[in-house]
């Protein structure tokens, strides 16, 4: 429902702390509802979301730092393709991120260690499902990690509803 969407898109505007100055890269393809997801969440506090049309590993460090964004997200394919490209040439100092989020597969432990070290910044991972959106994911106020975990809920709570629009029992 309309409303269901607007609850998704206020939780992760909220739980990521966005706000009218950030600047999402958006390196996912725009046919994903989580890229959509994340584009109206951006836009929902007024920022700037950079489309591209996907992850490009020639231009993702011209993207960094001609760009500026200030968070991003992608999986953790990709994450490891950037770090690749990371440690061959390193970014121009400083870098505008604030944090990047991964998403879509389990974030090996060492892998988030390397980025947070190289681009300065936390790497947040989440968990959720086409049909229930974001589940649970750490926030930049989480306080803390706990391995092996994607953090806590946004705040969606899963139900049933009726033709009528009711939640059930």
């Amino acid at each position: 429902t309309a409303t269901n969407l607007n609850a998704r898109i206020t939780s992760l505007s909220n739980s990521l702390q966005l706000t009218a100055s950030d600047r999402l890269l958006l390196m996912i393809s725009q046919s994903f509802g989580v890229s959509i997801l994340y584009a109206q969440a951006q836009f929902s506090v007024g920022g700037v979301v950079v489309a591209t049309g996907g992850f490009d590993p020639a231009a993702y460090l011209s993207w960094l730092n001609n760009l500026r964004p200030t968070w991003y997200i992608c999986a953790p394919t990709v994450h490891h393709a950037a770090l690749s490209q990371l440690k061959a040439e390193p970014p121009s100092r400083p870098l505008s991120l604030r944090f990047v989020e991964s998403s879509f597969a389990p974030l090996p432990e060492e892998l988030r260690q390397e980025l947070e070290e190289i681009l300065g910044v936390p790497l947040l991972t989440q968990y959720g499902a086409t049909e229930a959106g974001i589940i649970a994911s750490e926030s930049l106020s989480s306080g803390g990690r706990v391995p092996n975990r994607v953090g806590r809920s946004r705040g969606p709570e899963i139900g049933i509803m009726s033709n009528s629009g009711l939640l059930l029992p």
